[in-house]
């Protein structure tokens, strides 16, 4: 098989994607909307596969929709506990891998008022370790191992 027809593949898996992005950045699908699980590495797909207003559009409605004053990011802000961050349980177990896709994402695109205040919370929730990011989360009591850490992409502003 050629390498063409990956690249194919892959574009229309992208414009697909990016054709679920409405008009005010909410995904179309309403049972995947509402939680961040289904898109926090979505902003990054968009914007490397040349789909940046999708993108803009995106980050807009996670800014509006799902970040907090604290800089975090959570799904349900009416629920208590984990829940408040996702359905999905690994997600909500690992709470600042979602966070961090999202900032890098916010980041390579210029929207510093996404991703330094993500950069901000993740840094005071998480400890450089030999093998990656502790985190112990004051909201949960958490404490877990994050390979996926803004200070290893953003630059500190």
């Amino acid at each position: 098989m050629s390498l063409e027809k990956f690249l194919y593949a892959s574009d229309q898996a992208a414009s697909y994607l990016a054709s679920q992005v409405g008009p005010d950045g909410v995904l179309l699908d309403q049972n995947v909307s509402g939680d961040l699980c289904s898109q926090y590495k979505l902003v990054t797909l968009l914007l490397i596969s040349g789909h940046s207003v999708e993108g803009q559009r995106l980050m807009e409605r996670i800014k509006r929709d799902f970040l907090q004053a604290d800089g975090d990011f959570v799904s349900f802000p009416e629920k208590s506990g984990r829940e408040r961050k996702s359905s999905s349980f690994p997600m909500s177990h690992f709470w600042i891998y979602m966070n961090n896709w999202i900032a890098m994402g916010a980041h390579r695109s210029g929207r510093f008022d996404i991703s330094v205040p993500a950069y901000n919370f993740s840094t005071k929730e998480s400890v450089k370790t030999k093998s990656g990011f502790q985190t112990k989360l004051q909201k949960t009591g958490d404490e877990n191992m994050c390979s996926c850490h803004p200070p290893q992409i953003l630059v500190k502003v």
